[in-house]
């Protein structure tokens, strides 16, 4: 059976891409150039930048224009539609079934084999071999590395950098090829040009599917890498000469022609020798370019630092190494071995090579599993080494401990440095970036997984030090969320709410280790300040699971004041996701032990009874548990003035909610008014917002348009700059409510339906089923 589909072929490619090239310039329109690393475009922007110039609808979707550009089968019609749409010309010849393009991939990759086989007879070339048929990925780099190495461009030096195994040696043999392809008349892209190419390395070993090989050629000294040069150049006169001499031999050698000279793997040299390799690479003549390739980054050199494949290169990746070792490897395979090694090349090399030998997929990607300690001792064990007993080992433990990126803030007080001369820190962090063991991201240090996995492993070593820097962590993030959480909601409290956001995961992470390890008092007190938040920014299964661990512990522990609190907030949580009979199953339960906690706890479980109540519909029940709140709030003493008026609020409001449910539109807006000015007068910002909201849908009820505009005007901007993601999307229902009555019917569809995503998101199905009702089918 012949394979549905065509893959362009590389003229019609080429062809495709000059025209966005032409029409789309990288300097107008950088960020259609911003794909992932390795990928050509950022196909969503394109595709916008692209209608927005053309006035039309893009033909066909982003997932398949990246099939088309990743030389992926798709329908004739996709390609024929795309070419249209750019007013190119196309034919049958500009396509190709699947068999006949793989056929031509196997022959290209054998020619490729054979042309650079050939080359490496040529003179004045030392290149090794390079193990793969095709270099994947890294084309953002390749093609910024082939700029930086050519003469014209200032730096005389260029540096790759990166830990061990990201592929740091096949990117600089690639850019070496393709200048010495260049050279001899085989241009395949932009590359600059050279008379001789030389490379030397200190690699100590490699990693193959059989484990650690030693290098069978190794320069790890300045007199070595004379040898080579003299070699390469065919300059015995380098050798002859006398060691005062010799230098200046090598010079006058490089200076008969245009160089490329590449020093593969520098710190594996001795600090010594590296002092004198990099005193004489300085002075190298105008005419040479040098390119290192490091662990260690040196800052006062171009650099380009590597980080991990993109999800798609590390598909192909894979694909191409089960390939070239001759096995079929399914796609879910591929994908465990993509989650458990998440863009590491030399992991997936390694890995393909293993099940090659026999090993089962199982045995690899477990965890804890044999391969991959090998592959971390390989990758990071050298850098380590060098920092061991220093505070940059103790940085580094650290920045394992939290799930994202720290701040330089939580990083240095959870490695126990706060009293540390700063300048003694910041020599640590720079030393840790220089290893390529974390890098800087906008305030973060950032680490990759496979590094994370390995010095996970180191700091156990540690335990007196594990155990100490833990409650460290639990500290700065209980003091954090204390600062920044509780109820904020008096103004603008995106403010505050934003940073615990910005660590929301790292938090989420505190609570979980507190949790596994029985560690009741941190989880309830580091809770308490999160609660609202949470609340308010839509965090609601993380609620939810954090409210049933406190119910569950709490119990056990007999305290009844967290019982309480954590049924009383489960209630609201359960009211607004729509489920009324979880809700109501926990009711009875709190009113049981209300009367052991304080009133302001009594008084918010009157308050979420109620708004169960009226969800219900259950107005009379509603109104008695009011009235008891309202007896609450009459009796509480010693409490701070605004807190008592906002319980009295929260009492006016909902009965405002029991007159606007059965259709009292007046007598719940004389309410909802005396509210908005109660709000507005003691600065509470979240109910001023809501109010105006609801004053809003009433102005749309009795047809007051102008009136509903200016609430809808006035509130809005509040909700957004707090990030209320529920408000928002009550704000967008009333909109397309007031837009439909204008007859204004695309947008009011248009607001309607992201009101209903945004409902979806947070698991409030009633309002998506209210929505579903009122905008049943397009007018």
């Amino acid at each position: 059976m012949t394979a549905r589909g065509r893959i362009l072929t590389s003229d019609a490619l080429i062809r495709l891409q000059s025209t966005i090239i032409k029409k789309f310039s990288s300097r107008k329109f950088p960020r259609i150039y911003q794909g992932t690393s390795g990928s050509e475009y950022n196909f969503a922007e394109l595709i916008k930048q692209t209608e927005l110039s053309n006035g039309n609808h893009f033909p066909i979707c982003s997932d398949t224009l990246r099939k088309i550009f990743r030389r992926e089968k798709v329908d004739k019609s996709s390609l024929k539609a795309l070419f249209d749409f750019f007013e190119e010309p196309f034919a049958e010849i500009d396509m190709l079934p699947p068999q006949e393009y793989a056929s031509s991939q196997a022959n290209n990759h054998d020619s490729l084999y054979r042309e650079r086989t050939d080359l490496l007879q040529k003179p004045y070339c030392n290149l090794p071999r390079v193990p793969y048929t095709e270099f994947i990925g890294r084309s953002h780099e390749l093609r910024n590395l082939l700029q930086y190495i050519s003469l014209d461009y200032r730096a005389p030096i260029i540096t790759i950098d990166g830990v061990g195994g990201l592929g740091k040696t096949a990117l600089a043999l690639e850019a070496a090829y393709l200048c010495w392809e260049a050279k001899h008349g085989q241009r395949k892209m932009n590359a600059p040009i050279f008379d001789a190419i030389i490379f030397v390395s200190a690699k100590e070993k490699n990693l193959s599917a059989d484990g650690f090989v030693d290098s069978s050629l190794r320069h790890s000294t300045l007199n070595e890498i004379f040898r080579t040069i003299a070699s390469t150049l065919n300059d015995e006169s380098i050798n002859r000469a006398t060691l005062e001499n010799q230098l200046i031999r090598v010079y006058e050698s490089l200076n008969r022609q245009k160089t490329l000279l590449i020093v593969d793997d520098l710190q594996n040299m001795t600090l010594e020798e590296q002092n004198k390799i990099m005193s004489f690479l300085d002075n190298v003549p105008y005419s040479t370019k040098v390119l290192i390739t490091t662990r260690r980054r040196r800052q006062s050199y171009s650099p380009i630092r590597l980080g991990c494949l993109s999800e798609e290169e590390s598909y192909q990746l894979i694909r191409q190494k089960a390939e070239d070792k001759g096995i079929t490897i399914s796609d879910d395979d591929a994908t465990r071995l993509y989650e458990c090694f998440l863009g590491f090349p030399i992991a997936f090399i390694y890995a393909i090579g293993k099940l090659a030998s026999g090993h089962s997929i199982d045995s690899i990607v477990c965890k804890p599993c044999p391969i991959r300690k090998e592959i971390a001792y390989f990758c990071f064990d050298n850098s380590i080494q060098v920092i061991r007993e220093t505070p940059a080992h103790r940085l580094l433990m650290s920045v394992a401990l939290f799930h994202n990126a720290p701040t330089r803030n939580a990083l240095v007080a959870v490695a126990g440095l706060n009293l540390e001369p700063e300048y003694e820190v910041d020599s640590s962090l720079v030393e840790l970036n220089q290893l390529s063991l974390v890098s800087v991201q906008e305030g973060r240090y950032v680490m990759l997984s496979v590094t994370r996995d390995y010095t996970l492993e180191e700091l156990s070593r540690y335990p007196d030090f594990e155990t100490d820097a833990r409650e460290r962590w639990i500290l700065w993030y209980r003091n954090f969320a204390q600062e920044n959480g509780g109820m904020a909601d008096w103004g603008d409290w995106y403010i505050t709410y934003d940073r615990l956001e910005s660590e929301w995961e790292n938090i989420w992470s505190v609570l979980r280790w507190c949790a596994n390890h029985g560690r009741y008092e941190d989880v309830k007190l580091l809770w308490k300040d999160l609660n609202h938040f949470a609340d308010l920014y839509g965090y609601w299964q993380d609620r939810l699971a954090c409210l049933n661990w406190l119910l569950d512990k709490s119990r056990d522990f007999g305290d009844v004041e967290t019982l309480v609190y954590a049924l009383a907030r489960k209630i609201w949580t359960l009211t607004m996701m729509g489920n009324y009979d979880g809700a109501e199953q926990l009711i009875a339960e709190a009113w049981e032990l209300h009367a052991c906690t304080d009133t302001i706890l009594q008084d918010y479980l009157a308050h979420n009874t109620a708004v169960l109540y009226i969800r219900q519909k259950r107005y009379q029940d509603a109104h008695e548990v009011l009235d008891k709140k309202a007896a609450l709030v009459a009796d509480m003493n010693g409490i701070e003035e605004r807190v008592i008026i906002r319980c009295t609020v929260n009492t006016m409001r909902d009965r405002a909610k029991i007159f606007l449910k059965q259709g009292r539109f007046d007598e719940a807006k004389a309410i909802y008014e005396k509210i908005l000015d109660a709000t507005e007068r003691i600065g509470w910002n979240r109910l001023y917002c809501y109010t105006h909201n609801i004053l809003a849908n009433i102005a749309i009820e009795q047809c007051c348009w102008k009136k509903a505009q200016e609430h809808l005007d006035a509130g809005l901007p509040i909700a957004k700059r707090n990030r209320n993601k529920r408000r928002l999307a009550f704000y967008k229902f009333s909109s397309a409510k007031l837009e439909r009555a204008l007859g204004n019917t695309d947008l009011a569809w248009k607001l309607a339906n992201e009101a209903k995503d945004d409902f979806n998101r947070l698991g409030m199905m009633r309002e998506v089923e209210e929505i579903s009702t009122l905008f049943v089918t397009p007018e």
